[in-house]
């Protein structure tokens, strides 16, 4: 293998999907190898929490049903609301849509991106337009995350529309930990809950 493709980034040559079930991995990755020589999956760290323990029969059968739609129609949006956005992918989804599940008073559009290249830019910026608010949620670490280039855009893009900063919550800019407690705490999960609560009252 040819060492200097290591010094290059590949996201611009390669169509990257994250997916957060076996139903979108499945049809994303059919869909984009129909289509493209070059394609990146990314799966979570730890495959068994996105493709085995979070996704039980009911929930497969409803994200099932969800993603169907998504494709027909085009659109990545698993949740419609009026107060916020919040911009996920990968194991984020299942960490926002529990965080949903527990407070159904909370009306958020839940943008799946599905790819991060291409990036669903449209459906980004037209539900932060209507909601006036948006935080992104990715596994990553804060420094050098895809939510910082999310961020951006939304800055740039939706300035006059935005009722709050932009809000970032990622996992901790450290090493990851080997202790499943310690790898808990690490985890923007810990932290998405109270930081989406803070940005609605805002």
């Amino acid at each position: 293998m040819n060492l200097a493709r290591f010094s290059v980034s590949s996201n611009g040559w390669y169509k990257t999907l994250c997916t957060f079930s076996v139903v979108t991995a499945a049809l994303l990755a059919t869909n984009a190898l129909a289509q493209e020589p070059k394609v990146a999956i990314a799966i979570h760290g730890g495959a068994g929490t996105i493709l085995k323990s979070s996704m039980t029969a009911e929930k497969e059968a409803a994200y099932k049903n969800v993603l169907s739609k998504a494709v027909k129609h085009g659109y990545s949006l698993l949740k419609e609301g009026e107060d916020i956005t919040i911009i996920t992918y990968g194991a984020g989804v299942h960490w926002a849509l529990e965080v949903l599940d527990n407070n159904p008073e909370i009306s958020a559009d839940l943008v799946d991106l599905r790819t991060l290249v291409p990036l669903d830019r449209a459906m980004v910026l037209s539900s932060v337009k209507k909601t006036g608010k948006a935080i992104v949620l990715h596994e990553d670490c804060m420094i050098g995350g895809f939510g910082a280039d999310l961020a951006s855009i939304i800055s740039d893009e939706c300035f006059e529309f935005l009722d709050a900063p932009v809000k970032r919550s990622a996992s901790l800019d450290t090493p990851v930990p080997f202790a499943y407690e310690l790898e808990d705490e690490f985890l923007a999960k810990a932290r998405f809950e109270k930081q989406l609560v803070e940005l609605l009252a805002y």
